[in-house]
């Protein structure tokens, strides 16, 4: 295990006590324990844990490593579910977890070939998570190896010619990807560390002037839930505020060591610690023709996902000034073929391509710090 989350057994004691928090009620007091511990602890009430990915975050992608190296992941939940992988191409997967001789070639189409990723899932960090789960398969008996599950729709790029096309494929992620985990994980009776983007765990109130997806807006955990309500347990990561002076405020009350595990937190006081209204991003990006009413209601729900109040459990890996991004993967930019094809998918969903001057300081070392 990364030594970053381990403790001597007298500190564990010490943080798994009630933290308390001041405040004139006296609400449900939240408590602190090692990360790892409390992620396996969930497995034994929610077959799924839901592990909200902040896209890109390097010390989210180290964290899962650590967890599945850790010898209980194999014996007591065996599986991931991810999102970060084309599901066309699972059998190249399973062959490279188990050990078997695959091209760098033949296992990149994995993370090059997705139907979401913008243009495709570019962070080094997944490819290493493959490479972590691989070397712990190695370790251990066929029947004892942890299986990884791609659940995003499969999408032949070569075939896609407008957007019209794409957006048909786009708009089933979230009935596929909860057909696949309800079929081969709960159905099944197995248990599953599930990490998606948080948007495909928390629900949050549809602009009317949005386009309804062709699957309706219910996301991957609601529509699992029709069938295994309360199958998830949801684990939000910390990513700072927005604001660098708020996370300092809120860090430096709390003072959480790095690699642990707070819960509960809705109904606790650091929901209101947490959700200061000063430190409220102003979520310039979303349309300015979304009604007033509905604008504020979407803000708030986006501030309590962004800042873990969604979830069950807000996992803590460092302060928000040591959050950085992981490397791009320059190997998407060497390849002059595929580079053109990026291109070409950009452009058929609509946007603009970077140009190659854009591109470069995207792999720049040393790593760019974190943004929210």
């Amino acid at each position: 295990m990364d030594r970053r989350f381990r403790w001597p057994l007298a500190l564990v004691a010490v943080l798994t006590v009630t933290l308390h928090l001041a405040g004139p009620a006296r609400a449900a007091e939240p408590t602190v324990q090692p990360a790892v511990d409390g992620i396996l602890a969930a497995f034994a009430t929610h077959p799924l844990v839901g592990l909200a990915d902040r896209h890109d975050l390097a010390n989210a992608l180290a964290f899962y490593a650590t967890l599945v190296r850790d010898p209980r992941f194999a014996t007591e939940v065996g599986n991931v579910v991810a999102e970060f992988g084309a599901s066309q191409h699972q059998a190249i997967l399973d062959r490279y977890l188990a050990g078997k001789d695959v091209s760098y070639a033949e296992i990149a189409k994995v993370w090059r070939d997705t139907v979401a990723w913008s243009p495709t899932v570019l962070g080094v960090g997944y490819q290493t998570f493959f490479a972590q789960v691989r070397a712990v398969n190695l370790t251990l008996a066929p029947e004892r190896r942890i299986r990884v599950l791609l659940t995003e729709p499969p999408i032949q790029w070569s075939r896609i010619r407008t957007k019209d096309e794409w957006q048909r494929i786009y708009d089933t992620r979230e009935p596929h990807g909860a057909d696949q985990i309800v079929r081969k994980i709960l159905d099944q009776k197995k248990k599953a560390l599930v990490i998606y983007g948080g948007a495909h765990f928390y629900p949050y109130p549809w602009p009317s002037i949005w386009p309804l997806p062709s699957g309706g807006t219910a996301n991957l955990a609601e529509i699992v839930a029709r069938t295994h309500p309360d199958a998830f347990y949801f684990v939000s990561v910390y990513g700072g505020h927005g604001k660098p002076e708020c996370s300092t405020a809120l860090e430096a009350e709390m003072k959480w060591p790095a690699g642990v595990l707070i819960t509960p937190v809705r109904g606790t006081s650091l929901e209101r610690t947490l959700l200061r209204p000063e430190c409220t991003p102003p979520y310039e990006w979303l349309d300015p023709a979304i009604p007033a009413e509905e604008s504020a209601r979407l803000k708030k729900r986006l501030y309590e996902m962004d800042m873990g109040v969604a979830g069950d459990a807000l996992l803590y890996l460092a302060p928000a000034a040591e959050l950085v991004n992981t490397p791009v993967d320059p190997t998407t930019w060497m390849d002059e073929a595929y580079r053109k094809e990026l291109e070409r998918r950009i452009r058929v969903r609509g946007n603009r391509p970077l140009s190659f001057a854009e591109l470069i300081p995207l792999a720049a070392t040393p790593p760019r710090r974190w943004t929210p």
